[in-house]
């Protein structure tokens, strides 16, 4: 008999630092962020860093991008802990998001700093997330 083990590289603590302190750096560029999260994604077998927010509708995800390589490099360098390719920008409109965002109004809470594993939102699973805040 075969088993199949998943093996899933562990979100560090200087992963939820560096994410950290990106959204700072975007909050002081005048970004508006709503949803930002770490997905652990099986298909891709990687953590991403979500953040969504309508500067992303508004400009466009190269456009968005662009800005954000500006942003993440900075006066005081790359962030420590992440590296630009684990960056997901997502426009709001992105079905698990709205369902995140309406799950976070319906329970009146943001989520900040809890671990979400084999939940539900919407008609997406997520296998394990890390939130910062939902807005």
């Amino acid at each position: 008999m075969v088993t199949e083990i998943l093996v899933k590289e562990p979100l560090e603590r200087e992963m939820i630092e560096g994410g950290n302190e990106l959204l700072n750096r975007l909050e002081k560029s005048g970004i508006k962020v709503a949803v930002a999260f770490w997905l652990w994604s099986s298909e891709i077998d990687r953590w991403e860093l979500v953040i969504s927010s309508t500067w992303v509708n508004k400009l466009g995800a190269i456009e968005s991008f662009r800005q954000l390589h500006g942003i993440y490099y900075g006066n005081s360098g790359p962030i420590a802990g992440l590296k630009l390719l684990q960056i997901d920008l997502a426009e709001t409109k992105r079905p698990l998001l709205k369902a995140l965002r309406a799950e976070a109004k319906k329970y009146r809470k943001d989520f900040a700093g809890e671990r979400l594993k084999g939940s539900w939102f919407g008609n997406t699973r997520i296998d394990d997330a890390y939130i910062y805040f939902v807005k």
